[in-house]
């Protein structure tokens, strides 16, 4: 697990932020995970986190895919 994503799942309790290279190595980080990667716990923060990242268009295009399912498969789980 990266730091900027333990930073992530923090900002769930505490008040902050995450910088633009912060949220491209979160970014990068989360297209190789599948939801049984991600703690019960941290879903709602990540599914939200996606939702936001990819309305703003701050993804990487060649992870809009990977990262809209993993999306989409939070939100069902």
């Amino acid at each position: 697990m990266i730091f900027e994503f333990k930073k992530l799942i923090g900002l769930n309790s505490e008040e902050g932020t995450l910088s633009h290279s912060e949220c491209v190595k979160v970014n990068d980080y989360l297209a190789t995970l599948s939801v049984e990667d991600i703690e019960l716990s941290d879903r709602e923060n990540i599914s939200e986190y996606l939702l936001v990242a990819l309305n703003t268009n701050s993804v990487k295009t060649q992870l809009i895919p990977s990262l809209d399912k993993l999306r989409k498969k939070l939100q069902e789980a």
